[in-house]
């Protein structure tokens, strides 16, 4: 290609017809489409310079003007006009066919688009649309609740309450607790729980309920904290008329000392509650004992002699706890599975927040603290096997030990964002 003359003067229609194989040619569409061919070959000729291949590119498109001439005028307008008007074709209809408008390539693909091939809402790359600029297949939408807006407000709990939307949620495919803001409240010691309290032989030592320091006394840097746990029980014990045992923490080992210094042995109960009765219906694991690193239920301590814990002394709260939001369509996959020896937890769950990290994040409790959703790799997201419409929502917080939390009168907010299949 690149030997011959370029000049197209020297070519008659026939010659150019015999050397580029035209025949039986019937309109301009047929001629480009034949010479096109000539154009990829000289694109993809790497030998060529861009001079070389810009001038033969110049005569190739010469070529097929002086075809063009050969053509009876009228096929060229009607067949032209025939592709304009083809969905394929990418030129704008219009009066002229001296500056056709060329399509927006989106509305060209659009027109064949289909909604499971759209874009999905956090997806980067967006798929063409045709009566819509961009063909959505997902939007998300987010509902804000708040604890202190439910109804009725006093006859239920800010961890245990049911939530009826002002309008319906359609067409939902997945779940997510997309924010939280929650007050650091739960109390450690809690006479509801039934771990505030233990008997000294037939005397009944009973807890102020609170959160307090794991230390045999505060220092300066204990400012959440108006007393440690081991002045409360020594001074509840002394005002039991109980003077000969003392209790304290091992700066070592992190363990609990019970100190007899008594004439007699004492036996020490953790296993009753406080009324002094046998409490057969909560389990060691939740009792003040086991929280003082004590595995046993009683221990008798011989006068001069002292007990040392088996476990490590840790009063505080629950390491972590349960968002559970039962939608009522039992027809979502649940990520998490708190498993127990025997059983498993609540089937709701939608989010597990490891509360002893806000605790400390937030340098103590009885602060509101919002959960870093980003930053923790662990999904909050509940999706569906179909699309499907919520209205109403049953709220709880649940501990590790699936108790309904208490969070002492505070209220608490969440943000739930929906994916919603869009029309």
């Amino acid at each position: 290609m690149d030997k011959i003359n370029l000049d197209i003067s020297k070519y008659s229609q026939n010659e150019l017809k015999d050397i580029f194989n035209i025949q039986n040619i019937s309109n301009l569409q047929q001629i480009e489409t034949h010479i096109n061919k000539y154009k990829n070959n000289i694109f993809a000729d790497e030998t060529l310079s861009l001079g070389e291949k810009d001038n033969i590119i110049n005569f190739l498109n010469n070529v097929i003007g002086k075809l063009a001439e050969s053509l009876d005028k009228t096929s060229i307008f009607s067949n032209s006009f025939s592709n304009y008007c083809s969905v394929s074709n990418n030129l704008v209809n219009g009066p002229t066919l001296d500056h056709p408008i060329i399509k927006n390539p989106s509305s060209i693909a659009g027109i064949d688009a289909k909604s499971y091939e759209g874009k999905n809402v956090d997806l980067k790359v967006f798929p063409p649309g045709y009566i819509n600029p961009i063909n959505i297949r997902t939007i998300k939408k987010t509902v804000n609740v708040d604890t202190r807006f439910r109804d009725p407000y006093y006859a239920t709990q800010s961890t245990d309450f049911n939530v009826t939307l002002p309008e319906s949620f359609k067409k939902v495919l997945s779940m997510r607790l997309s924010s939280l803001e929650l007050p650091l409240s739960i109390y450690a010691v809690n006479r509801k729980l039934g771990n505030n309290c233990f008997t000294i032989d037939t005397s009944n030592i009973v807890l102020d309920s609170g959160n307090f320091s794991n230390k045999n006394k505060l220092s300066n840097d204990d400012k959440f904290y108006d007393e440690s746990i081991i002045t409360h029980i020594n001074d509840r014990v002394s005002s039991s008329s109980i003077s000969d045992i003392s209790f304290s923490i091992d700066k070592k080992t992190g363990k609990t000392n019970i100190s007899n210094t008594g004439s007699s042995s004492r036996t020490i109960y953790f296993n009753k509650d406080f009324h002094g009765n046998n409490d057969l219906d909560t389990p060691l694991p939740l009792k003040l004992g086991w929280m003082l690193g004590f595995r046993s239920g009683s221990y008798e301590i011989n006068n001069g002699e002292s007990l040392i814990s088996e476990g490590i002394s840790a009063v505080t709260g629950p390491k972590y706890i349960y968002i559970c939001v039962n939608d009522y369509t039992n027809a979502g996959n649940n990520n998490y599975v708190a498993a127990f020896s025997s059983s498993t937890l609540s089937p709701h769950i939608l989010a597990r927040i490891n509360y002893s990290a806000l605790v400390n994040r937030s340098g103590g409790s009885y602060v509101f603290a919002e959960d870093d959703i980003n930053s923790d790799l662990m999904n909050r997201t509940r999706e569906y096997f179909g699309p499907v419409d919520i209205r109403k929502l049953h709220f709880q917080i649940l501990d590790e030990y699936g108790r309904v939390v208490d969070l002492n009168n505070m209220d608490w907010s969440c943000a739930l964002t929906f994916d919603v299949l869009y029309d």
